[in-house]
């Protein structure tokens, strides 16, 4: 007998574990995953909404501090452009002109599919309709009009029809004594416009 004999080389233990998954268990994992998106995307979308809805908020609020500004220096009157029942986009160039180094981001609602025109060397930017989505006052007020009286406000409201919309279930308003809050649906006219504002299309 030898000494191999006596002292048998130890056998490997077989090994019983996979690798990879197999159908089923993918299968499994993605409807997990699917499941859980579906949980969270109603609340990251809503967190999402809500932030817009707060950006666009300050938007209309810097706007009423550069309007006081204006009123200050034209016996009282907000910034209007020299037409009848003017579009909003013409009375908003207004205060660029007023103000050549505002941004035009600022008469763009982030929740629209709007674009801010491009700033020009040495000159205010040209607005036009698609720069501009909010409505603005249809008719020339002073700073004295009272807090009910609208200034500016969103021009579009999402699920309504716009091509361009802002938030949904309502709008953001801008008052005269500059003040701004949320206006549901079931508040507004016909029109989704605030009483007396009129959008960048002509449509009150």
């Amino acid at each position: 007998m030898s000494i191999r004999d006596l002292h048998p080389t130890p056998r490997r233990a077989f090994s019983t574990s996979r690798a990879g998954f197999t159908l089923v268990e993918l299968l499994v994992v993605i409807g997990i995953i699917g499941l859980l998106a579906s949980l969270l995307l109603p609340a990251v979308s809503g967190a999402w909404a809500k932030a817009q809805r707060t950006a666009c908020v300050s938007n209309l609020t810097s706007l009423g501090k550069i309007a006081e500004l204006y009123a200050q220096d034209n016996k009282g009157w907000y910034p209007f452009a020299k037409s009848e029942n003017p579009p909003a986009f013409k009375s908003f160039q207004v205060y660029l002109d007023f103000d050549d180094a505002l941004d035009a981001d600022i008469f763009i609602c982030p929740s629209s599919s709007d674009e801010a025109a491009e700033a020009q060397p040495g000159a205010a930017a040209i607005l036009t309709e698609s720069n501009v989505s909010y409505a603005y006052t249809a008719t020339k007020i002073k700073n004295t009009a009272g807090s009910d009286v609208a200034l500016a406000s969103d021009d579009s409201i999402a699920g309504k029809g716009a091509k361009r919309e802002n938030h949904k279930k309502g709008v953001n308003v801008l008052y005269s004594d500059k003040h701004v809050e949320f206006v549901s649906v079931d508040k507004l006219p016909e029109s989704m416009l605030p009483e007396g504002l009129i959008d960048s299309t002509g449509k009150h």
